[in-house]
């Protein structure tokens, strides 16, 4: 670089330059979902746009259309009647400068304003999950069934004290599902078949970290039904075992 700025971090590797690239908030809000913890949320918005939600109770959203300048989200709680705040980030807004520090690319585009907030990715969570593990062999109304087999545990990942995170899902394309047997009549005789239960993570909104919580989402068929607030559009269910979730610092947002 003949000339300009260039920003270093303690480890020495470059922060922010011309060449820096990242989104930067540009709509913020909060939502009711509906007595199935399920809402959508319509933003208007002329560009790319990125949408993360945050709760203590967990949430998820993914994008379900695009009409014009209108992006379609489905957004999901885990429990009914919740408060979701949401986060719509893209790229920075040729906003009048209010002092600071603004750095431009050659092309005049904006690669930096300091008065923008930017997405701030702290942690990547990739969780490979079991679709089927090992058979239980106990009739679903045996009890106790929390001994028959390992269910999904919860999943803390403790990071900065004093700073508020949550995550939003990049792909979700399969389950961690537990493995019983449920009695069934056929013919007058009583025999047994398996009976899936099928659980999705969900993050959970904390302060100093973010807890990915398992919520049943289907239950009964050996495939898995997703919710749609995990999947965008377009990404259908296959059989692979993947969860993964970008975890992002909003703290002040």
């Amino acid at each position: 670089m003949p000339a300009g700025l260039k920003i270093y971090n303690d480890a020495g590797i470059i922060q922010i330059d011309d060449a820096y690239q990242n989104y930067f908030l540009v709509r913020s809000g909060s939502l009711t979902t509906n007595e199935a913890g399920v809402a959508d949320l319509w933003i208007d918005w002329n560009g790319p746009i990125i949408v993360a939600t945050s709760s203590p109770n967990g949430s998820c959203c993914a994008l379900q259309d695009k009409q014009g300048t209108n992006w379609i989200y489905r957004v999901g709680s885990g429990v009914p009647y919740d408060t979701v705040q949401w986060y719509a980030f893209s790229l920075p807004q040729n906003l009048p400068f209010q002092g600071g520090l603004r750095i431009y690319r050659e092309d005049g585009s904006i690669a930096f304003d300091s008065n923008q907030r930017p997405l701030d990715i702290s942690y990547f969570f990739n969780l490979d999950t079991p679709l089927l593990p090992d058979y239980s062999g106990h009739a679903v109304d045996a009890l106790p069934k929390s001994d028959e087999i390992a269910y999904p545990k919860d999943i803390y990942i403790p990071l900065k004290q004093g700073h508020t995170y949550t995550a939003f899902p990049i792909r979700c394309t399969g389950t961690a599902s537990v493995v019983y047997q449920a009695k069934v009549k056929n013919g007058g005789g009583t025999g047994k078949i398996p009976w899936y239960e099928h659980y999705c993570y969900m993050p959970q909104t904390w302060n100093g970290g973010v807890n990915f919580k398992p919520i049943k989402e289907s239950e009964g068929g050996r495939d898995p039904i997703i919710p749609d607030f995990y999947r965008p559009r377009g990404m259908y269910y296959y059989p692979t075992k993947v969860q993964q979730f970008w975890v992002i610092d909003i703290t002040g947002l």
